[in-house]
């Protein structure tokens, strides 16, 4: 009884180790939309890395928009030209997000 009441406590401590506390860009999505020619972010290319609570830091992974574990909010007019705040937030955890802002110009 005892060793599985001590595996326990090692488990759950072991958890707690391995919490997400933040993203960060490895390489960032792209910044620069054109009006009349982008109608939807690209994340072509993106990278993500995660930092846990104990310090570890994961390689990089790839972000699609397809990705179901994120959540991408946003209020873009891609008509209109401007700076626009974008956020990528983890369904699971909600207070685990990641901003960027990207920017609507006109075309040549």
């Amino acid at each position: 009884m005892l060793i599985i009441i001590i595996s326990l406590i090692t488990l759950v401590s072991c958890d707690s180790d391995i919490v997400v506390i933040r993203y960060e860009f490895v390489q960032y999505p792209r910044l620069i939309y054109v009006i009349g020619e982008d109608t939807e972010l690209d994340f072509n290319g993106t990278t993500f890395r995660t930092v846990h609570r104990d310090g570890f830091i994961s390689e990089a992974y790839s972000f699609g928009i397809d990705n179901r574990r994120h959540e991408i909010r946003h209020e873009i007019d891609f008509t209109t030209p401007g700076i626009y705040r974008v956020e990528i937030v983890h369904r699971a955890q909600n207070n685990l997000s990641q901003v960027f802002y990207i920017e609507v110009i006109h075309g040549n």
